[in-house]
């Protein structure tokens, strides 16, 4: 592609706008230069892994390895059918919204995501939003009965170890893994958040509901609140794993998008919102289980 032409003569019958250069090229044209700047520190921001308090977000794909074996006769047909028609398109879906919201991709692993943002309230935009555009794009597979391709996601607020090479970026910490396990106990189509995040995002997103389900185990974490993150249209569905007020059973180790060493303590203070005890579950925000309603005000 050729870079973008020197300023000529406008020419009313031509409408087309320019397709080339640099972002700060084409934003260049309103004449506002303070939007410019503003908008090139965004994006740049987001080629940086924060540090600090962080919001973790795990995506992984529902029965992918299902899919996969039903996609053609020859391992070349499947990779080829799997990558044409699946992973590139899910994947292009998830950068762009990750992208939209200012988060940093930490890695793949085969069809999931490790993402994270220094702002835990474009985490949950940015898990929303790729629901969405996943129902709408609907990426149907040849599993019988012809299921959509489905996603599940999890977040959790921590303060994980952060290790920049320069070439990677690698976080460390018991936050990591509980924010993978939150994303394994997910249904696909599903958004659950850790009783940390909700915490810091419920009086911004007004937009949304958030369903309290109360706790689970979360296998090696111990019993955790698991929250739902409900737009339109969207029901609560009880998560995948078991209630903390029975028993815990032996199973087979989740699917996981990424797993790192445990150092140190994910922990974080609580903030505005944070669990209280309360009888049959936890309490958040001033209601127990089930939806949870607040005084949220928009998010600026």
């Amino acid at each position: 592609m050729s870079p973008v032409a020197p300023p000529k003569q406008a020419n009313p019958a031509d409408e087309s706008p320019p397709s080339t250069g640099t972002l700060t090229d084409l934003l260049s044209e309103d004449g506002d230069e303070e939007f410019v700047a503003e908008t090139a520190a965004r994006v740049r921001s987001a080629t940086s892994a924060p540090g600090g308090t962080v919001t973790l977000l795990f995506t992984d794909i529902v029965d992918s390895t299902k899919i996969l074996q039903s996609l053609g006769a020859t391992e070349a047909e499947k990779n080829r059918v799997w990558l044409e028609r699946l992973l590139n398109p899910h994947a292009e879906i998830v950068r762009d919204c990750l992208h939209a919201h200012e988060g940093f991709e930490v890695t793949t692993t085969g069809d999931g995501f490790f993402l994270t943002f220094a702002d835990p309230a474009n985490a949950v935009l940015c898990a929303v939003e790729i629901q969405q555009r996943l129902a709408r794009v609907n990426l149907v597979t040849p599993v019988a009965g012809n299921p959509p391709l489905q996603v599940r996601i999890g977040l959790h607020t921590g303060t994980p170890s952060l290790h920049d090479s320069g070439d990677a970026s690698q976080y460390l910490g018991s936050s990591v893994h509980t924010a993978s396990r939150v994303a394994s106990a997910a249904h696909g189509g599903q958004v659950l958040v850790s009783e940390q995040t909700y915490a810091l995002v419920n009086r911004q997103l007004s937009r949304f509901r958030f369903h309290n389900h109360g706790e689970f185990h979360l296998k090696g974490i111990g019993p955790e609140p698991l929250i739902e993150v409900l737009w339109e249209g969207k029901q609560p569905t009880t998560p995948t794993v078991e209630k903390a007020s029975s028993p815990p059973r032996e199973k087979a180790p989740p699917q996981t998008s990424y797993h790192a060493e445990v150092k140190g303590s994910g922990a974080i203070a609580q903030g505005p919102g944070a669990a209280a005890a309360g009888e049959g579950g936890i309490v958040i925000g001033g209601s127990a289980q089930g939806d949870i309603h607040t005084d949220r005000g928009n998010r600026p």
